[in-house]
């Protein structure tokens, strides 16, 4: 009996990826940013791979490692806190509502301004006052005394 090999998806025709990872991190960068396929990145990094050569060089132990590594410091980046504050968001919520509005899009402008009431606290269950937040348990425990000694008045 005779087992296949390792990889019988690849055939030994195809050619083999290029040794060159210099250009790996710039064409990741663009795969992550701007949301391209490999082959798409890697032609603008100057670099015309086949679908074949694409996905080989994909496969390989040094593209995953450099791909891992460049993703995890742009999602970091993106959320570190001057990048991920309350005020750039709702700037950014503010600008996206221009836009809606020039494009005559007013219904997703509203929902958009509502959202952003929303972050802003202006809407919402965390726009009610808690009267007692202020307080001690000695100060409650005096008003209940207080309140326990008055005598309710029927009208």
């Amino acid at each position: 009996m005779t087992f296949p090999p390792k990889y019988a998806l690849i055939s030994p025709s195809m050619p083999k990826p290029k040794t060159s990872e210099t250009w790996y991190s710039d064409a990741i960068k663009l795969m992550i940013e701007e949301r391209l396929d490999f082959a798409t990145a890697a032609s603008f990094c100057g670099e015309n791979l086949s679908p074949e050569e694409a996905a080989n060089h994909q496969r390989r132990d040094i593209f995953k490692a450099i791909h891992a590594k460049i993703s995890r410091e742009y999602y970091e980046n993106k959320s570190t806190p001057a990048q991920h504050s309350k005020s750039r968001l709702i700037g950014e919520m503010r600008d996206i509502t221009q836009r809606l509005l020039l494009q005559g899009k007013f219904k997703e402008a509203a929902d958009v301004i509502g959202q952003t009431a929303k972050i802003d606290g202006m809407v919402g269950p965390d726009v009610q006052n808690n009267i007692f937040a202020n307080l001690t348990g000695d100060d409650l425990v005096k008003m209940r005394e207080a309140l326990s000694e008055k005598k309710p008045t029927i009208q």
